[in-house]
């Protein structure tokens, strides 16, 4: 009967997690959760992960540490340690990510995290090599080509990161970050019309990248453009509101 209701209150976190966007609701039914059933590893992820999405990722580093003290193989909780510590301690993000892809836990995903918090502590080589490889196993995944090609912008690989990117859109064409990234890639390259063009797609589907965009050192070569300043200008709250993720 406990564990039943253990399970009823994780149920309703989850709820006000993903569908009501109340994280805080759901870290005090969490918490009632472990309480009821302190032994159970899935709740302490759980918890971990609504914690995390409060931003209060000391806490959430406690919770999803005791999880992986009673299931030291949990592939989720893995996943959550690295994102709870990415900013703090990207190499130790790295290696929670490399396992809970190991274990088998969004493994296309968090291998690309890992990528990422390799490329953060300065190894480039070993990012750029698990993307290639990723990309070349596994096609069909946006996000990897996605990634790949922001590693190769930051490289100065121009060319390189427009033909990823060109992967990237062509399997998911409103993924608004790789046509931001795409821009870049552009504009770095001399290229002012693809670049605007780039632009102008990332912003229709995502206003709230206006004004990064128009921050952006990247796009230095454009700053006297009009069609970069029009694109640019403004408040997003009065452009379409067809928004998905912000650029990593």
């Amino acid at each position: 009967v406990v564990r039943d209701e253990a399970a009823e209150l994780a149920a309703q976190a989850r709820f006000h997690r993903v569908h009501m966007h109340d994280p805080g609701e759901a870290v005090a039914l969490l918490r009632r959760a472990v309480a009821l059933a302190p032994d159970d590893p899935g709740l302490w992820q759980q918890l971990a992960q609504a914690l995390h999405a409060a931003d209060d990722n000391v806490e959430a580093l406690a919770a999803v540490d005791r999880a992986l003290a009673r299931d030291p193989d949990g592939g989720p909780a893995h996943f959550v340690r690295g994102l709870v510590v990415v900013h703090t301690d990207p190499a130790l993000a790295a290696a929670a990510f490399a396992r809970a892809a190991e274990l088998g836990h969004q493994p296309l995903q968090a291998r690309t995290n890992q990528s990422t918090c390799l490329a953060m502590i300065g190894r480039r080589d070993e990012a750029l090599e698990l993307l290639v490889r990723l990309t070349a196993e596994h096609p069909e995944f946006a996000e990897g080509w996605y990634s790949l090609g922001l590693a190769q912008v930051k490289l100065g690989r121009h060319d390189a990161a427009v033909d990823a990117l060109g992967r990237a859109v062509g399997l998911d064409p409103d993924h608004a970050n790789a046509h931001y990234a795409r821009a870049c890639a552009h504009a770095l390259a001399g290229r002012a019309a693809p670049a605007l063009a780039d632009v102008a797609r990332a912003i229709a589907i995502d206003p709230g990248l206006r004004a990064a965009i128009r921050d952006d050192a990247d796009f230095a070569a454009l700053a006297d453009s009009g069609e970069f300043v029009r694109l640019t200008a403004g408040d997003p709250v009065d452009a379409p509101t067809d928004a998905i993720d912000l650029r990593n």
